[in-house]
């Protein structure tokens, strides 16, 4: 039998109130969900193997999208974005909207850039009026740079309802770039 302790804290209201909603969506207790979630993130961020987690190293990682034909990222990557997405927004800690919109992005930015998650040597997202648009260096290959946009065309799409602009993706084995429109009604909030 595994040895635990027992470690415990306090929440403050809103933060209690978040997390009650978060649980009950799963069915489950409020207390069960926060070690859950605590778990979560040791593991996020000690880097270590778990279940449903696998560490690559950056050389593994762009053999292995190397073999992947561009046509897969296309059709399949819908349930690694919801995943993406859960994992960088409970990495950043709270919700995206349109209040929060520049702060989050400079999260992102990190986030995947060479202090993060070092997807990318170097990486800027930014919003100017009525779009987004991402441009980042990496050095994982081509597979990558498929892989990376059609994660980020899905991703925009999902949490910002943000239509890609035509002739606005470029890519190399080494770069790629996009700009995405804003939904209007998103727009008008911030």
């Amino acid at each position: 039998m595994v040895k635990t302790d027992y470690i415990g804290f306090r929440l403050g209201e809103e933060t209690m109130e978040k997390l009650s909603k978060i649980a009950a969506k799963e069915n489950i207790s409020a207390g069960k969900m926060a070690k859950r979630l605590l778990i979560q993130v040791c593991n996020l961020r000690s880097l270590t193997p778990t279940d449903e987690y696998v560490k690559f190293s950056i050389n593994t990682m762009k053999a292995l999208l190397s073999y992947i034909p561009p046509k897969f990222f296309r059709d399949k990557v819908e349930e690694y974005v919801k995943g993406t997405i859960f994992n960088i927004k409970f990495a950043y800690g709270k919700d995206v909207n349109y209040e929060n919109l520049d702060d989050f992005m400079n999260f992102v930015n990190e986030y995947v850039g060479p202090k993060g998650m070092k997807w990318f040597t170097d990486y800027e997202l930014k919003r100017e009026d009525n779009t987004m648009q991402f441009r980042g260096v990496h050095n994982m290959g081509m597979g990558f740079s498929h892989f990376y946009i059609n994660s980020a065309n899905l991703f925009m799409k999902m949490e910002f309802d943000a239509e890609v602009i035509p002739n606005s993706i470029e890519f190399s084995d080494n770069y790629v770039t996009a700009k995405y429109e804003l939904d209007p009604n998103f727009l008008s909030k911030i």
